[in-house]
């Protein structure tokens, strides 16, 4: 049975069981694991490198696929144009860790690669409150982006706590070519940011492709200050997201996938411009969070 994330549907003999079931998708991914003694590199064009998680991760051009080695203990090769992602991992790597790396990391990538979403860093809830299964007519999402230890996570918990929909943690998977959409991530968050960890599952998950209706940029402020919003021009909008797109590859050497630096340039400007974005700022003290919440609810409920 098909299951759902970032808004396709993925098959595999593998099991993602945690995800929904899959209803209506434009695309489905299929997914092959290959459990080996010993991971072999078959060298292409370098064309990326850093570290994920504490793992160092190399990525290489082919001329039918991009692979993207993980250590000694994975070795995915991403098919965008076929649809299809292979896992080739060692027998010690436990299912829950692969699914981290396939769900979180890799799945992304594929659908950046294959031109059908962008991902940004940051969080997704659904715009107001909604009872548990039921969608609103309209049903907008806000994003939440900020610095590490900026807050978000905290603030994303709390609005969770109140009746929204969860639509994205960590990584907001932007509809291309619009970029004013958002896809559903997956149903899960992390307010603790544990290492290579799903999270805990959202009791109220948003299952659909929502639009995007506000951004606010979390600023964090002394704990006695006042929660304010300082609007964001265009450009101070896209220089911000232009540092927080994930995955970037590339080479001169390898062309192939690299038309979408510029596709994602005009994408991200045009997010800039039809987006409203904010500098919230917020005190850094837990019990605020109440007010920090209620004065966000007066200033969405003012812009339906």
């Amino acid at each position: 049975m098909a299951v759902v994330a970032y808004g396709v549907g993925i098959e595999s003999a593998f099991s993602f069981d945690a995800l929904p079931v899959v209803g209506s998708v434009n695309k489905t991914i299929t997914i092959e694991v290959r459990r080996t003694s010993e991971i072999k590199i078959n060298p292409g064009v370098w064309v990326g490198g850093g570290y994920v998680q504490q793992k160092h991760i190399q990525a290489f051009y082919h001329d039918s696929h991009l692979a993207y080695h993980v250590d000694n203990d994975f070795h995915f090769e991403l098919y965008p144009s076929l649809d299809l992602i292979i896992c080739n991992i060692t027998h010690d790597v436990s299912d829950d860790l692969l699914r981290y790396w396939i769900l979180q990391q890799i799945l992304p990538f594929q659908l950046q690669l294959g031109g059908f979403q962008e991902p940004l860093h940051g969080a997704c809830v659904s715009t107001l409150p909604e009872r548990r299964g039921a969608i609103r007519e309209d049903a907008s999402c806000i994003g939440l982006m900020g610095a590490s230890h900026a807050g978000k996570s905290t603030l994303l918990s709390h609005f969770l706590s109140q009746g929204h929909a969860l639509v994205a943690d960590d990584m907001i998977a932007l509809s291309t070519p619009g970029y004013t959409d958002v896809y559903p991530a997956l149903p899960f968050y992390r307010p603790y940011r544990e290492a290579t960890a799903l999270g805990i599952r959202a009791e109220n998950y948003s299952p659909q492709r929502r639009p995007l209706h506000r951004l606010y940029l979390l600023q964090p402020a002394a704990g006695d200050a006042r929660v304010r919003l300082e609007e964001m021009s265009p450009t101070e909008v896209l220089t911000h997201v232009m540092h927080e797109k994930q995955f970037i590859v590339h080479s001169d050497l390898a062309p192939k996938f690299f038309h979408l630096l510029g596709d994602r340039f005009r994408g991200l400007a045009r997010l800039s411009r039809e987006v409203p974005a904010f500098r919230l700022h917020v005190p850094h003290a837990m019990d605020r969070l109440p007010e920090v919440y209620e004065f966000l609810q007066q200033d969405l409920v003012s812009q339906q």
